[in-house]
């Protein structure tokens, strides 16, 4: 007999046990995370060479290792270049399911192949995770001086703290600085005194080279090997002080020629802090590292160095804490999960209006509830706001089983119940129906588990927690319920059938004609599809779940240093916010400036006003900026998931000049056929750069012997790209840089000697034109491209909208300006709900596919699997109804997260029918009177299947009114649960009704496995 050996107390308690302390522990043990990582897996690397061009980059770097990478790195899905002067940014995107690490280790090995890089490109650092990490960040921090300027001793010590404490915490992956904290050796010649001495400047440079140098070698003498090597310069005036030439006998030395100093590398952002200077930090995990850990770890590190801080003028301030809105949202999530186990326990209660049962309800929900926690542990699945969501769904589905057993079990006589063979017996006769009823739920969550793209990542997490919990509470069921039934439900209970004989005779009643039975089926089944259809919303991709904060973006052309981005931009702008008497007093604020990038945000004291705060802001920064697109929009918290819905149409084209002559036309078209967006170009083909151009004399250069290497070393001095050799700086490796930037402007009349003692100008060795150049393109895949990014702003478009207007309207004009010279490909959000769409539709027929052949097996007839199907669309209408009905008292995203509570709601409303169906027939293959047999079926399951609906509903009603900023990823898809099983608890005895007095039942010879009629005496009555 199933599970007869289980019905020991010692047993039954050492599982019990096993699994509250396992869960327990698992939960403690697990990583937490605010969301699952659900980007695709990517690589990114730079490569850094200074004093290279964009074209020399592309010819001896980006198409060596596109030729080394392409085809030949498994599971390679796309290669983004970025290359600009002097670097080029990798990005390699992988297939989901690839490991990094391997990755890695394959890619390092091909990249070996190709040419070996110069001394002074830095060694290349692989990042995992792409350029977006928003779901990584553990903490975002400002660090102000209290002379609002950083000394040398302070920057040594953040970088201590940055660099040898916080990134040798385990889990983190590193630590970002703007602007860097890094310090060089700059060596700025005087080229006209080493003309006045008659020294060459590319003589010169070769001999600070050779004494930055450290030869080594090995020794063989009698018969042992030593290592020999030249003593390194050990302090900066021996350097100084060295002789470097001896012009008629007399020594020069470096500091006669040269000022040397080890000074900060040139500034790389800006940033401001509540209006002071200030340095950004931001603290980055690994993909599989515990973000509460981690953001605790930090804040110990920094509160054990609180001392040394403060007494060197430095404080740190926490900008943003990911950890706080994680321990918020999961607080809440679990809040709801007790919520719904406390009014799961009441339906309970109310219906057997007895504890024991109530308490049995209890132990089953709290022991599949804690056995989920060891699953998503085992299957190294992260506790998170949607894993935890998958518990809050099925908090009420967890007593499903239990409910309709006691509900069978308490129509025994004590007599009966005496015997735990007897009670064995009955919930053996109960399984089949219920077995039915969780496999049909569980199908749901298959093509979800099994798939490996973005959305199987981002559902994995949610349908294991789903899928094991109502797999565990089955089990323990049928395990537990036996056993305590014999024990503490002994006593019998009169019922009062009249009300559910009453409901059942007025259905039958009023569906008792041909008419009348058709009619109902058209209403509930044809009618609820077309409205369905008709009240649908338009979809978007993912939520937009926003932060308690207001972002400000500035995009600019990259042609301003960061010195005039902060002079005229992000100074301006962070005085702007906290000079402003017209905005909501502030917790904070703060801007960060690059040469192509301005960002900045405020946090209010009060969230309420963030709407009135934006539209001032909006108005009092296009005054003030009135020369740049300001956007400003509330925070979003999720980017990596490309919650803002953006769609990307990457034009692949090689001839960047046409592209340049006619990208007017390209926006034209995009900006008239979609109204309600902003569009950005990456890279901005409008904006030209400066380029100052050198072109050497050569007749004059072979007359005076100079070299055209030895011009091209003195125009990579001009910045800071000349590099010479590493020095160590107490510890520090630095770059020792050759530099002449403070001379450009007398560059063209600057006296030059030349190796053979010739005396000339650099400007009559060279002359200088500047010109207007075309930004690079991008690259994907080894193809030239440029990216037309478009943003929603109009809340009412979905992504949906505009991936019809661009299919219909945009795409086939743009086509045809670009005639054969290139193609389009749209990414982004567009593509990603394109694949959702076909994967949402393939999960819609498995699951109609899966019902029909579960429901056929386990009740042996294909017509009552039929019937099954037929309550279903009256439960699509209640959900879309549900989230109509949502929208309009709320702002509500109607996207492919929602769109999983359809999958959800069908898999519960199918246990109803499914139950239902299979009483009606029982009766049936005992009486052969359609009538008889469905009024009795629905007076016998009417209170489980309401019990079941209420338990359900109201497990996730927390989800659906409490109020929260995570409430924002789960209202729809309550709503859509609720709404449908709420309607199709009215309607699924009349459609029930309805198809078998119209097509009626079939005889059999036999009796189901599944007949409950049997072993509760006098119910068939």
């Amino acid at each position: 007999m199933m599970f007869e050996r289980f019905n020991s107390k010692g047993i039954i308690l050492a599982i019990s046990f096993a699994i509250l302390l396992l869960g327990s522990w698992s939960a403690l043990k697990n990583k937490i995370q605010l969301l699952p990582d659900v980007s695709p897996p990517k690589i990114t690397f730079s490569v850094v060479w200074p004093g290279a061009s964009e074209n020399y980059l592309l010819a001896d770097i980006v198409k060596p290792y596109e030729d080394a990478l392409l085809g030949q790195l498994d599971s390679l899905k796309q290669l983004k270049v970025i290359p600009s002067s002097e670097k080029a940014t990798f990005i390699a995107e992988f297939e989901f399911g690839t490991s990094l690490d391997m990755a890695e280790q394959e890619l390092v090995t091909l990249l070996a192949r190709t040419r070996p890089l110069p001394l002074n490109v830095k060694p290349l650092a692989f990042f995992h995770g792409g350029r977006n990490v928003s779901n990584r960040v553990v903490g975002s921090y400002f660090i102000t001086s209290a002379s609002g300027e950083f000394t040398p001793e302070q920057r040594n010590i953040i970088n201590t703290i940055a660099k040898r404490q916080l990134a040798l915490i385990p889990g983190i992956d590193r630590i970002e600085l703007n602007p860097i904290i890094e310090n060089q050796l700059s060596i700025t010649p005087d080229l006209v005194k080493l003309s006045q001495l008659g020294l060459n400047f590319d003589n010169v440079r070769r001999s600070i080279s050779n004494i930055l140098s450290q030869p080594a070698t090995t020794l063989h003498q009698d018969g042992k090997i030593i290592k020999t090597r030249f003593k390194e310069m050990s302090s900066l005036d021996d350097f100084a002080n060295t002789a470097i030439a001896y012009p008629n006998g007399v020594a020069i030395t470096l500091k006669d020629i040269a000022d040397i100093r080890i000074e900060p590398t040139r500034r790389t952002a800006s940033a401001r802090f509540n209006g002071q200077n200030a340095i950004a930090m931001r603290v980055l995990r690994l993909p599989d590292a515990n973000l509460i850990q981690l953001q605790h770890k930090v804040t110990e590190i920094l509160a054990k160095n609180e001392a040394l801080t403060l007494s060197a003028g430095l404080s740190y301030h926490l900008s943003f804490d990911t950890a706080i809105f994680i321990e918020r949202a999961i607080l809440w999530v679990l809040g709801s999960i007790a919520a719904g186990f406390l009014l799961s326990l009441i339906v309970s209660f109310v219906f057997f209006k007895r504890v024991y049962p109530t308490l049995l309800c209890g132990i089953i929900t709290l022991l599949s509830t804690t056995g989920v926690f060891t699953v998503l542990y085992l299957l190294d699945i992260s506790i998170n706001v949607i894993s935890l969501a998958g518990i809050t769904f099925a908090i009420g589905m967890f007593v499903d089983c239990v409910l309709i057993i006691l509900e069978r079990l308490d129509r025994m006589t004590s007599a009966q119940k005496s015997s735990l063979k007897t009670i064995s017996h009955t919930v053996n006769k109960l399984i089949p129906p219920l077995l039915a009823s969780v496999i049909t739920t569980l199908v749901v969550f298959l093509p979800v588990i099994l798939n490996n793209d973005a959305e199987g990542q981002l559902f994995y997490g949610l349908s294991i927690a789903i899928v094991s919990g109502l797999a565990l509470s089955f089990l323990l069921t049928i395990m537990i319920t036996p056993l305590f039934a014999h024990r503490y439900l002994k006593e019998s209970r009169e019922y009062d059938n009249k009300k559910s004989h009453a409901i059942a005779k007025l259905i039958t009643n009023k569906v008792n004609s041909k008419t009348r039975q058709v009619i109902c089926l058209l209403l509930l089944v044809a009618g609820c599809l077309a409205a369905s259809a008709q009240l649908l919303p338009a979809l978007t991709y993912l939520p937009s779940v926003k932060r308690d904060a207001v972002d400000i973006f500035i995009p600019l052309p990259g042609n301003d240093t960061v010195a005039k981005v902060e002079e005229t931009l992000v100074g301006p702008l962070s005085d702007s916010l906290v000079d402003n008497d017209a905005l909501p007093e502030l917790i904070n604020s703060y801007a960060l400036g690059w040469s192509n990038f301005v960002t900045a945000a405020i946090r209010l004291e009060d969230n309420s006003k963030i709407a009135s705060a934006i539209a001032q802001l909006r108005e009092k920064l296009a005054g003030t900026f009135p020369d740049n697109n300001v956007y400003v929009v509330r925070g979003d918290l999720f980017g990596g998931l490309e919650s803002n819905n953006n769609i990307s149409l990457n034009i692949y084209i090689s001839d960047k000049q046409w592209l340049a002559e006619n990208i007017d036309k390209i926006r034209t078209v995009i900006s008239e056929n979609i109204q309600g967006i902003a569009l950005s170009l990456d890279p901005n083909i409008q904006a030209k750069t400066s380029v100052i151009e050198f072109s050497p004399n050569q007749k004059l250069l072979r007359r005076i012997g100079v070299p055209e290497e030895e011009l091209k070393n003195i125009v990579a001095s001009l910045g800071q790209s000349d590099f010479i050799a590493n020095w160590d700086n107490d510890g520090e490796v630095i770059k020792a840089i050759l530099t002449t930037e403070n001379q450009f402007v007398q560059f063209y009349d600057t006296p030059y000697t030349t190796s053979s003692g010739h005396q000339t100008f650099l400007g009559e060795m060279m002359t200088i034109n500047e010109t207007r150049e075309i930004p690079s393109l991008n690259r994907i895949n080894g193809h030239s491209v440029v990216t037309a990014n478009i943003r929603i702003t109009d809340k009412q478009l979905a992504v949906s909208d505009i991936v019809e207007k661009l299919n219909h309207k945009v795409l086939p004009e743009l086509q045809t300006i670009l005639g054969q010279r290139g193609y389009i490909d749209v990414q982004g959000s567009a593509a990603s709900l394109t694949k959702a769409r076909l994967f949402l539709g393939f999960m819609f027929v498995f699951i109609i596919l899966a019902f029909f052949i579960i429901v056929s097996i386990i009740l042996k007839s294909m017509k009552l699997s039929i019937f099954v199907l037929a309550s279903l669309p009256p439960a699509l209408f209640g959900g879309v109804a549900g989230f109509v009905l949502l929208r309009s008292i709320t702002p509500a995203d109607f996207n492919v997260l929602t769109m999983l509570g359809f999958m959800i709601m069908l898999g519960v409303v199918a246990n109803n029918a499914i139950l239902l169906i299979d009483a009606v027939n029982q009766e049936y293959q005992q009486h052969h009177n359609n009538k008889l047999a469905v009024q009795t079926g629905i007076a016998s399951r009417y209170r489980a299947v309401l019990m079941s609906s209420a338990t359900t509903i109201l497990g996730m009603l927390p989800l659906l009114v409490f109020p929260s900023e995570a409430a924002q990823l789960y209202q729809g898809i309550a709503a859509i649960i609720i709404g449908g099983i709420t309607l199709n608890l009215l309607a699924v005895f009349w459609v029930t009704t309805a198809m078998i007095r119209l097509f009626g039942l079939k005889k059999t010879n036999h009796l189901n496995n599944s007949q409950l009629t049997s072993v509760i005496p006098g119910e068939a009555a």
